[in-house]
Parts: structure tokens; C-alpha cells; sequence
């Protein structure tokens, strides 16, 4: 999570510029950290309806696909 920033993320993305696509929204909890964000079509760190492979979003999942043993990503 302190990789990809997780904890700096603002509460939404949206990108109007696309009717159709990807909504996403995240809420996590560790110690005395919060956050809960969403997306339409924009993520953190992005310029454009996608994320970056090297970005905060894809070292997010990433980290997830660790501890979940998802060797593949679900959804986004």
C-alpha cells in the first residue's frame, strides 16, 4: 500500500468523457489508516481512461494479486 500510495489517493476519479466502461471503488482499513475512493474510467496517477502498468494502480494490484494468490487480475 505505501508503494503505490494508496493512502494519498483523493475519494474520485472520473473521466466524462467516456459514457461506458470501468467503475472500481476501493475501501481499506489498516491500524489507524483509512481510505475510500472510486473510479469511472480514471485511476490515480492516470491521464486517460487507463492506468499505467507501472503506475500506483498496477503496483496496487499487484500487491493484492500477492496476497491473494491471484495469479491473474479479477476486474481491473
Amino acid at each position: 500500500m505505501e508503494t503505490a500510495g494508496v493512502w494519498q489517493w483523493q475519494a474520485n476519479y472520473k473521466n466524462d468523457d467516456i459514457c461506458d466502461g470501468i467503475q472500481w471503488s476501493l475501501k481499506l482499513k489498516h491500524l489507524d489508516r483509512r481510505v475510500r475512493c472510486e473510479g469511472s474510467n480514471d485511476y490515480p496517477g492516470s491521464t486517460g481512461p487507463d492506468y499505467s502498468p507501472t503506475g500506483d494502480v498496477a503496483h496496487f494490484l499487484k500487491a493484492l494479486r500477492t496476497l491473494t494468490g491471484q495469479s491473474t487480475p479479477t476486474g481491473i
